[in-house]
């Protein structure tokens, strides 16, 4: 068996291997399929808020979750959001935001589109992202709370 596997050609590798380990390949189960090609999200009457919480217990996933209700419901790349760390720290932090239904993540080629589960969560927990989100605005743009910029007017004068 060892050797016929060796022996195979390029050409109808696949049909040949399934008849020698007598398997049938499906999209979930297909070696050359892309093992990213479905990333699992929990369904939105799964979302606990715990997990919420938890993941949204980070600066880092806060700062993200912040550039993402800001980006109008547009999908946004792993990519523009390396000013808030490297490629592993972002990729881990995403990792934590989908698996707590936070954000979705749709593999597209070799880039991940992301998006807030706005709705989910709003018909999980309502109200609840949009204190988040403003809160975040607050904490990171200090400069939008109310008197501030009178408040350093007056310092500097």
């Amino acid at each position: 068996m060892i050797v016929e596997l060796m022996n195979l050609s390029l050409r109808g590798v696949k049909r040949k291997v399934q008849r020698i380990l007598n398997i049938e390949f499906s999209p979930g189960n297909c070696y050359s399929c892309a093992m990213t090609d479905f990333l699992p999200h929990p369904a939105t009457e799964d979302l606990a808020l715990p997990a919420v919480l938890t993941a949204l217990g980070d600066e880092t996933r806060l700062a993200i979750i912040e550039v993402l209700a800001g980006s109008c419901d547009r999908a946004v790349t792993c990519g523009q959001l390396l000013q808030f760390g490297s490629k592993t720290a972002i990729s881990y932090h995403v990792a934590k935001l989908r698996e707590a239904g936070i954000i979705h993540v749709r593999p597209e080629g070799t880039k991940r589109m992301l998006t807030l589960r706005r709705e989910d969560l709003e018909q999980r927990f309502p109200g609840f992202l949009d204190s988040v989100v403003a809160s975040t605005r607050a904490s990171l743009i200090p400069d939008t709370q109310p008197g501030m910029q009178e408040t350093a007017q007056l310092a500097g004068e």
